[in-house]
């Protein structure tokens, strides 16, 4: 892969070449009291391997009763591979509007929510899933 950078780089690149390799694993199971979604994936950068990130993505659906249900996620992110952070410091606007990226090694996000289902009475008809 091939990145061409607008900024130097926090390692003083311009352009580069980099070559990375990735391992994804997903499991789903599904009951009918809910379901269980699960990834984790991970990567490097094979000319450095301290260069990597590994990721973590869950949900969980628990129904309470026929088309509501209520969703808890999680995702944690272990990141060691921003090699293309600008060398420059990003202005607080930047970072509100979310223009720029900061170093960071850790990211930790988790929602709640709830979800109503409703239709026809030939809602199994057109959408098997329900």
């Amino acid at each position: 892969m091939q990145n061409n950078y607008l900024d130097s780089t926090i390692y003083n690149e311009i352009r580069e070449n980099l070559f990375n390799q990735s391992l994804s694993m997903e499991a789903r199971f599904r009951q009918p009291w809910g379901d269980i979604f699960s990834t984790l994936s991970a990567s490097n950068y094979l000319h450095d391997f301290s260069k990597n990130r590994v990721e973590l993505d869950s949900h969980i659906s628990v129904r309470v009763f026929k088309g509501f249900a209520v969703r808890m996620s999680t995702e944690v992110d272990l990141i060691r591979d921003q090699i293309s952070l600008p060398a420059t410091s990003a202005s607080l606007e930047d970072l509100l509007l979310q223009q720029r990226q900061i170093a960071t090694n850790f990211r930790m996000r988790m929602g709640f929510g709830i979800n109503y289902t409703f239709g026809s009475a030939f809602n199994s008809v057109v959408n098997t899933r329900l």
